[in-house]
């Protein structure tokens, strides 16, 4: 990193700066093959087989458990710097938004951050900052699974979070008054962002082509003007009450605690907030589509191409070409050896893409990378800039051919190792670089493998990969998996896509309650009996033996036994 233009750091900065970087010197000469190169020889040798790495030695302390009410509350010690970071990730986004209602979930994230009943003047951040508890962070994202509210703070601080965090779950002010500000607030924030940002929509899009049909993930997150135009003060009162409730979130602390004082704490600031209905997984209610449309075979490869658009955007200096491929889940078994193939094809300068096309002076620019926007199935992407509007369609063919020679060959154990090392560093690194990163790398793991304490593991599925394994995950999701592009000019003719329809139908919920007796679910007296049953006796025979012994005989075919 360069320090150059930076302020001059603190005795704190400069021990915290030398922590990761002896941390990142340990991870770098720990892991196979040594420290990641930005260019690699044309033909390096196998790296020698290196021991694992192993980070339990920088393990922190976690504790993870649930309130009565449903919040889930994952603990983390570190003592590093006298600091902590809260963050509180409601598992509502975009993919929840009702029909015809698209940005519910983003405008809730300005809602939730600006008021609540306690805080006077309802701006957290002027809050904290007029009461002398200025935080290091303190801000809030949406996307499609979640929203996340994060801070920063002293470490002497914790209590004043915990109360604000608590306050905005169980007394945030919705009435008309506050949902016209904010929603005004975030049309404000979709003109600048999207039409009067280079390149805005076209980004935005680019996350929801390739899932057209699935509901869940063909809208922006940000909504649309008309839908938000459209909503009333009763519905967006509804979408609260539904999904803005403790167990619907988990609760993340991590940082310079008491670990018995903390639980105190959270127990007595989010411990008596009424729990909310259960609520049912999207993804358990729209199930990720095992296919998607293929609508013609690229001639040069074989492989599947999906959705092709071409928008115009006369903000957009350089044409630009976005593609995408439905990728896996982080859960699923081949997600390492599909990040590893992204890495080894599109990031850094030993990159294929960098190698092969860009330092040759074929291409302008090419990146490719896996993106995380969607929790239920991470998009392979990637972008090409060129100068002049005639190059895009080669640039698009040379790609592809980069992207065949790797389905057709795959790589090398060189590259491999190259790519171990690279994305090892980054995840410890990211992980161990603040305590909110920490939080925020809980949460994923939380909602992704069902336990925050996955970071060793999350090392051994990568180091695990083989190159057999690249491959098969190249054959899957660069050539058997449509690839959607979107093509950004200047100016010209746009080429919409028609969007298909739905095409996966939400799974109808069943009420586990519906059809129950009236009366024989009680919490405040005794519930009435169940409706007695009619008793129905099986056939059987009698007979008596001439001494007199009376024989009854029943029989039944249930278990293979005579009694």
């Amino acid at each position: 990193m360069h320090l150059s233009n930076a302020a001059p750091l603190s005795a704190l900065s400069l021990r915290l700066w030398k922590q990761m970087l002896v941390l990142l010197l340990v991870v770098t000469a720990l892991l196979p093959g040594g420290p990641a190169r930005a260019a690699a020889p044309a033909q390096p040798a196998p790296p020698e087989e290196a021991a694992p790495l192993d980070i339990s030695r920088y393990r922190l302390p976690i504790e993870d458990y649930t309130l009565r009410n449903g919040l889930r509350v994952i603990l983390a010690q570190d003592d590093s710097a006298p600091v902590v970071a809260v963050n509180v990730t409601y598992w509502v986004g975009a993919a929840h938004d009702p029909v015809g209602r698209s940005g519910f979930a983003h405008l809730f994230e300005h809602m939730m951050f600006h008021g609540s009943a306690n805080v006077p003047d309802r701006q957290f951040g002027a809050y904290l900052a007029k009461i002398g508890a200025d935080p290091t962070s303190f801000n809030a994202y949406t996307d499609f699974d979640r929203t996340a509210y994060y801070a920063t703070v002293p470490a002497n601080q914790l209590p004043l979070m915990l109360w604000l965090e608590s306050d905005r779950m169980a007394s945030l002010v919705v009435n008309q008054e506050s949902f016209d500000t904010e929603r005004h607030v975030v049309i404000e924030e979709l003109n600048q962002r999207l039409y009067n940002s280079a390149y805005g929509v076209p980004y935005r899009r680019s996350y929801a082509l390739p899932f057209l049909g699935y509901p869940p993930y063909d809208r922006f997150v940000i909504g649309s003007k008309e839908d938000l135009e459209a909503a009333t003060l009763d519905e967006v009162i509804a979408f609260h009450a539904r999904y803005y409730v403790p167990n619907n979130a988990t609760l993340t602390i991590v940082g310079d605690i008491d670990l018995p004082v903390t639980k105190a704490l959270v127990e007595a600031y989010f411990g008596d907030i009424p729990a909310g209905d259960s609520l049912t997984p999207i993804l358990a209610q729209y199930p990720m589509p095992a296919e998607f449309p293929v609508l013609r075979t690229d001639e040069a490869t074989g492989c599947h191409i999906g959705y092709e658009e071409v928008m115009i955007d006369p903000l957009a200096e350089q044409p630009l070409a976005i593609g995408m491929i439905v990728g896996p889940k982080p859960a699923d078994p081949d997600f390492p050896a599909a990040a590893l193939l992204a890495t080894i094809l599109g990031t850094g300068d030993s990159s294929r893409l960098e190698r092969n096309l860009v330092q040759t002076g074929l291409v302008p620019f090419v990146y490719a990378w896996i993106d995380p926007a969607t929790l239920g199935a991470f998009t392979f992407q990637f972008e090409i800039y060129v100068e002049q509007p005639e190059d895009l369609d080669p640039a698009l063919t040379l790609t592809r051919g980069e992207m065949y020679k790797i389905v057709s060959d795959g790589v090398t154990e060189a590259e491999l190792a190259r790519a171990k090392n690279q994305l090892i560093v980054d995840i410890v690194n990211d992980y161990y670089a603040t305590v909110g990163n920490t939080a925020e790398q809980l949460q994923f793991y939380t909602f992704s493998f069902g336990t925050p304490d996955f970071l060793q593991s999350d090392i051994e599925r990568l180091q695990a990969v083989t190159v057999e394994e690249v491959q098969a995950a190249a054959k899957k999701y660069l050539c058997d998996r449509p690839l959607s592009v979107i093509s950004v000019f200047k100016e010209g003719q746009a080429v919409p896509v028609t969007h298909p329809g739905v095409a996966v139908q939400q799974v109808v919920e069943i009420d586990p309650l519906a059809g129950l007796p009236e009366g024989i679910v009680s919490r405040t007296q005794a519930p009435a009996a169940l409706p007695a049953g009619a008793v129905e006796v099986p056939p059987f025979t009698t007979f008596t033996l001439e001494n007199g012994l009376t024989v009854a005989l029943v029989q039944q075919d249930k278990a293979p036994v005579v009694r």
